[in-house]
């Protein structure tokens, strides 16, 4: 059985496609180094911006190389996260049009669990309440049942929403503020050209 490719080895064969001198070669090492960097340092505010959050976006931003107009090389930490660039300004996230409705933790565990998809059953099975009046932007809660049958208590878990408004946290400009000055050290000023900064903290 053939083995699958590494991260590594796949970042070895693009840079020895890409890279036939050994200046390339530096400034290849260089951009990526850069993004890695900037990998670890957003990743680090946003835990500290976020303490209570499940780390996904954290977690989310990974290096990756490029190439930029003009055979120069670029790498950035790059997120798939729907809502990584909403984090940064803020904004409204919506539901998809057809999809489920958004669902936003309300306790420690559903933090910690993330999608109601994802909830154990062992955590209480999840009852869904629905809203007192439609409209609006209110869909109800999915809530666990607690207590005796004679008197149940049901106690939020999901908040359930057609729409978010999220406040801009500038998580990306604190870690941009951080990351500079760092990669500054790290790439010199010989090889400052062959890196486009502003690429590092885009998201998809």
């Amino acid at each position: 059985m053939a083995k699958k490719a590494s991260k590594d080895d796949e970042l070895g064969k693009f840079l020895e496609e890409v890279a036939d001198t050994w200046e390339k070669k530096k400034a290849f090492k260089a951009a990526f180094e850069s993004a890695q960097l900037a990998s670890t340092i957003i990743d680090q505010v946003c835990r500290a911006k976020f303490p209570s959050g499940s780390g996904n976006l954290a977690g989310s931003f990974e290096p990756t190389p490029a190439i930029i107009e003009g055979g120069y090389f670029s790498a950035g930490a790059y997120s798939s996260v729907v809502y990584a660039a909403i984090r940064e300004t803020g904004g409204r996230i919506k539901k998809k049009a057809g999809g489920p409705n958004l669902a936003i933790p309300l306790t420690k565990r559903a933090k910690n669990t993330g999608s109601p998809k994802l909830w154990k059953s062992n955590y209480g099975v999840l009852v869904y309440i629905p809203p007192k009046s439609r409209g609006g932007n209110a869909r109800g809660v999915f809530a666990v049942k607690k207590g005796s049958k004679k008197k149940p208590k049901y106690v939020a878990q999901y908040m359930l929403r057609k729409y978010s408004d999220q406040k801009g946290s500038g998580y990306l400009t604190e870690a941009a503020n951080k990351w500079a000055p760092l990669t500054q050290n790290l790439i010199g000023d010989a090889v400052m050209n062959v890196f486009a900064g502003a690429s590092v903290f885009e998201v998809k």
